[in-house]
């Protein structure tokens, strides 16, 4: 078996994962349990970097259920629910993940499988499942990676259930790194939070954000109306003059757009209250 064990790490470190993984095997009939753990797990990684997924996940399965002292059984938990995810085998890669948060004292593990957790029960029809797993990422000491994740789906799950009050609470946990092709549609929802709770210059501010952070976005150009609006509500005397920068600043990209023929109905009755019309 330390024979096999060798040969198998030098063809792994050469990248010959279809040499190293055979040598791992003979190397698990090792009586010294550590070794056993290691060479399994090293066998499970050369099959999936050899492409054999399907054995791949047998052999993580084998270290990860393997008892007693076991250094390799969260990272072997991991792996399974992450290749379980990328074959689209939902239900096998949730057990793994939650297995795992379960198990775990490793924050970003933790973290990872919380998320994936969620994510994965929103797919088979559980989104209070769901929540719970965001929520307990949300609330983590730590694993800051996969917040993001976890803040945009909850600010989606409570902006379609209405419950505003829970969007601006869970925005207000931090200002995480939402990737730029989620942040436009992620501050589109935080900013109706706010005007629906009639905070209209907190409202008015994420909207301006979205301007001026992804000018390019439809969201820029969305929330440049719903800003419109909040003007409207707050009887802003300004109102007519917002009204023609936006219709300046976006007709050209969105012509004959019904939002240009609702903001002159906003600025017509803007100048009426105020005695400016007719």
């Amino acid at each position: 078996a330390p024979a096999a064990y060798r040969l198998a790490s030098i063809f792994y470190n050469r990248k010959e994962y279809k040499l190293a993984a055979p040598y791992f095997a003979i190397a698990e009939t090792s009586p010294k349990r550590k070794i056993q753990l290691s060479s399994g797990y090293y066998r499970a990684r050369s099959l999936k970097l050899a492409g054999d997924t399907k054995q791949s996940i047998e052999v993580y399965q084998k270290v990860a259920d393997a008892e007693g002292e076991n250094d390799y059984r969260h990272t072997a938990l991991l792996a399974i629910g992450r290749l379980q995810a990328e074959a689209k085998n939902n239900g096998a890669a949730l057990t793994a993940f939650v297995k795992l948060a379960d198990q775990t004292t490793n924050t970003n593990y933790k973290a990872e499988a919380l998320v994936m957790a969620g994510m994965l029960s929103s797919k088979i029809g559980k989104p209070e499942d769901a929540r719970s797993f965001f929520e307990k990422a949300m609330n983590l000491d730590g694993g800051d990676e996969w917040k993001p994740d976890a803040q945009y789906q909850l600010i989606k799950t409570f902006t379609s259930e209405g419950d505003y009050k829970k969007v601006i609470q869970i925005y207000r946990k931090g200002r995480f790194a939402v990737p730029d092709v989620l942040q436009p549609n992620m501050l589109l929802m935080v900013g109706k939070a706010f005007r629906e709770e009639k905070r209209y210059p907190s409202a008015i501010d994420i909207y301006q954000s979205i301007e001026d952070r992804f000018p390019s976005s439809e969201e820029a150009f969305e929330g440049a109306y719903r800003k419109l609006l909040c003007f409207l509500n707050t009887k802003d005397r300004n109102l007519p003059g917002f009204v023609d920068h936006f219709s300046a600043k976006y007709e050209a990209r969105h012509p004959g757009h019904k939002y240009f023929d609702m903001a002159n109905l906003m600025k017509a009755e803007s100048l009426f209250a105020d005695g400016s019309f007719g």
